[in-house]
């Protein structure tokens, strides 16, 4: 008797600590699942990566001179442009100096906000060095 376990479809990224390089983040990202790109949750995800890798600039030692954070993706078994759910964890190198500028003190908590409307659930975790968050978003139907 075989027993069939269903197991999720994990991919992870490290990425540099460069502003310029979120971008590559965000298209990996939607490469890794498999949502049409005008699919709403599409849109989400891009922007949830976004603010995640932007946090992890801004916010800790990952946005440092050789910094960088990891994106993982998740992908629940049998998910489809149909239906289906995914976590999404980005692990920074943790809190310290980070790089503040004048636009932190506007603008800080916002990211956060947008993340926790766009997402079904979200935790994070600090350690002396690092930071972990993570993220599920879910899915039905097709495009708008």
């Amino acid at each position: 008797m075989a027993i069939t376990l269903p197991v999720p479809v994990t991919a992870w990224q490290a990425f540099p600590g460069e502003p310029g390089k979120v971008a590559t983040a965000r298209a990996w990202a939607l490469a890794t699942v498999p949502l049409p790109l005008d699919h709403p949750r599409a849109a989400d995800l891009a922007t949830v990566v976004s603010e995640l890798a932007t946090n992890a600039l801004r916010h800790s030692m990952s946005g440092a001179p050789g910094g960088r954070y990891c994106l993982q993706v998740e992908l629940d078994p049998d998910s489809t442009a149909e239906s289906g759910s995914l976590a999404l964890t980005c692990i920074d190198m943790g809190p310290g100096a980070g790089l503040p500028d004048d636009r932190e003190a506007v603008e800080s908590g916002r990211g956060l906000v947008v993340i926790r409307r766009l997402v079904d659930d979200y935790s994070a975790t600090q350690t002396p060095t690092s930071r972990e968050v993570r993220c599920r978003l879910s899915w039905t139907g097709g495009v708008a």
